[in-house]
């Protein structure tokens, strides 16, 4: 059901100077509502997929429950999603696990891809065997690769707050849900988890299930990115207009999931990542 050409209606909040950022010319906006009948507790998958100005449909088809084939101008996709684990064999293609994708590229070479681990992609004879998310290229030709998860031992003897200059330390060794304070610097969700913060970030290793830890935003950090093991995500914020610096009291601002199991944990001031190399430019003399 497609629902076109509703008036607009920009509030002060979005309107304060008499014209909107989002404003249209026809002051009309289009919605498109789209309702699937289904049963309770059956899976629905959709597929969003951008295209530029000519560029053709995808052919989108579903291979088994939780795996979706999606063939593009630029190659095939194999995208993997499921609310349990799920083994698929078949084209060339290998994955067990909950979330993932092999994209194969019209050059034969395929990106391997487990969003959440443990599990296992595989493209032709090329077969990685991860503990940990990854991305990797590979070629089809590869032997069985396996990666580990990062190995880290639960610190014995430690006290649970522990301060050196504008450096503190929060250690917990069990599973439990906990508040730690040090000044206007601190931790708050369920262990085990060894977190170092200073002005410049937070470091340091998690283990346990699947779970949000929420901390104070350290004092040099405008804009907070966000790594696990490695692998860029995004740390989520409160939605506050300023976050008060230098305050008495503790602002737990932030907050970060993160997958079962042992992982090393990073927040930094956000770095914009590399930009692809800038493509090949021609001069044209006109002659006269």
């Amino acid at each position: 059901m497609a629902e076109d050409d509703l008036p607009t209606a920009f509030g002060p909040y979005n309107n304060p100077t008499g014209k909107s950022r989002d404003w249209t010319e026809t002051k009309k906006e289009q919605h498109v509502t789209l309702r699937l009948q289904s049963a309770p507790g059956q899976e629905v998958a959709w597929v969003l997929y951008p295209r530029g100005v000519g560029e053709g449909s995808p052919s989108v088809t579903s291979l088994a429950p939780g795996v979706t084939k999606v063939v593009t101008d630029e190659g095939t996709d194999y995208v993997f999603l499921s609310t349990r684990p799920l083994e698929f064999s078949g084209e060339g293609v290998v994955f067990s696990g909950q979330a993932g994708a092999v994209r194969v590229a019209k050059d034969g070479t395929a990106v391997l891809v487990l969003s959440s681990g443990p599990g296992k992609v595989g493209w032709k004879e090329a077969l990685i065997e991860s503990a940990v998310p990854f991305r990797k290229k590979v070629t089809g030709k590869q032997r069985v690769e396996r990666v580990a998860a990062p190995a880290w031992k639960i610190p014995a003897g430690l006290p649970p707050i522990s301060a050196k200059g504008d450096k503190v330390r929060f250690v917990v060794t069990e599973r439990k849900y906990v508040e730690l304070l040090q000044g206007n610097v601190g931790v708050r969700g369920v262990g085990p988890f060894d977190l170092t913060f200073t002005p410049d970030g937070i470091t340091g290793q998690v283990d346990g299930a699947i779970r949000t830890i929420v901390t104070t935003w350290p004092e040099r950090i405008t804009r907070p990115m966000y790594h696990q093991d490695g692998v860029r995500w995004y740390a989520g914020f409160a939605d506050e207009p300023t976050i008060s610096k230098g305050t008495t009291t503790p602002q737990f601002s932030i907050a970060f999931g993160v997958s079962a199991g042992p992982h090393q944990i990073k927040i930094n001031e956000w770095e914009w990542p590399a930009m692809p190399p800038a493509p090949a430019k021609t001069s044209l003399t006109l002659v006269p």
